[in-house]
């Protein structure tokens, strides 16, 4: 069969998505540069040509993950109420997990990677838990550590529950 030429951004999209499946399907210690040219069906070369390391490529899923989230959470954070910014925010991280399939949280929790992640990638992610926790802090009275560990749970509830919806146990 001929070979489909796809423009950059197609094809940059199409090599995010077959990663992502493979992270879930093998595990992300386990996903290689070369497991994804076989699976979708390119040389290795295009991949690097694309993401020259395989650190590039998983601060590009989660750098996508958190573009698609971003503004639904920039919304929730600057609404005036904490308890219904903290609600939406929580929602609209839920809803991602559940369409996404947490391939976030898979990959900010692997302590490998999240060495890794480029600094304005750690500057959202850090920076809205930070904006989120200090409002929690002002509203409730909380010590700045009562108020991380707070937010730091309410992160965990919701990408348990969003895995649960994703995997249909839930």
């Amino acid at each position: 069969t001929p070979r489909v030429r796809f423009s950059v951004e197609e094809r940059q999209t199409q090599l995010l998505e077959v990663a992502v499946k493979l992270i879930f399907s093998e595990g992300l210690p386990s996903m290689s540069m070369r497991g994804l040219a076989r699976e979708a069906g390119v040389s290795k070369a295009l991949i690097y040509h694309h993401f020259p390391t395989q650190t590039a490529l998983l601060n590009a899923v989660v750098r996508r993950e958190l573009d698609r989230l971003r503004p639904a959470l920039t919304q929730a954070l600057a609404m005036p109420d904490t308890h219904q910014a903290a609600l939406a925010a929580a929602a609209a991280y839920l809803e991602r997990i559940i369409s996404a399939g947490g391939i976030l949280q898979l990959l900010l929790s692997d302590q490998a990677f999240a060495r890794q992640l480029e600094p304005d990638v750690r500057a959202f992610r850090d920076g809205a838990i930070r904006r989120l926790a200090h409002r929690l802090r002002r509203s409730a009275g909380l010590a700045r550590r009562d108020s991380i560990v707070a937010v730091d749970m309410l992160i965990a509830i919701v990408e348990q529950a969003g895995r649960l919806v994703f995997e249909k146990q839930l």
